[in-house]
């Protein structure tokens, strides 16, 4: 090899023909996290209903994940594969960094639901979802606070502790007359 090559190209070439590299290969756990996921696959069908509950189910194991590794997340991804195996991806942004179940659900719903009314095919047939939570932060990062609420966060009561005074001074129920759910508010 040193004939046909200068003698830093033969080293090169010896060393890598050994797997000597100076590249650092860093575990897993050192790695910085760009984003979660979770997706499975089924027999292809277009049940809207079937289809609405796997997404339940995928967000509800991606907000555990979440918060048993203490993350959050700002933009959520729903990937679905048709039964023509074409896949498809779409992100949206939430107003603010969570790993809430309920949150993940309705902003991965609206994005479902779009795909699903936007495609060509009528009703679109799918084999395969998925949801990611990516835009990383971790749970306890002071800059995540949370700027603007949202309208969960005000029906469940949850907010800054100056709302939450106030709200408790000035509480009236009111009851839903579709649904008879019971809100107390302002």
């Amino acid at each position: 090899i040193r004939l046909l090559f200068s003698e830093l190209s033969s080293d090169f070439y010896l060393a890598v023909s050994q797997g000597i590299g100076s590249t650092r290969i860093e575990p897993p756990e050192e790695r910085e996290r760009k984003s979660i996921s979770t997706e499975t696959t089924f027999r292809a069908t277009s049940d809207r209903g079937q289809l609405l509950e796997t997404l339940a189910e995928l967000c509800a194991e991606l907000a555990k994940d979440c918060k048993d590794k203490a993350i959050t997340g700002q933009a959520v991804t729903v990937k679905i594969k048709s039964h023509d195996f074409k896949l498809k991806t779409k992100v949206s942004q939430m107003c603010q960094f969570s790993n809430c179940e309920e949150l993940i659900h309705v902003t991965a719903k609206k994005i479902l639901t779009n795909l699903l009314d936007s495609s060509d095919e009528q009703p679109l047939s799918l084999r395969l979802m998925g949801v990611r939570l990516s835009e990383l932060k971790d749970k306890n990062d002071p800059s995540i606070k949370q700027r603007q609420g949202n309208i969960l966060a005000f029906v469940r009561g949850e907010g800054s502790s100056t709302q939450a005074s106030m709200c408790k001074a000035n509480t009236k129920k009111y009851q839903c007359p579709m649904c008879g759910f019971e809100v107390e508010s302002l």
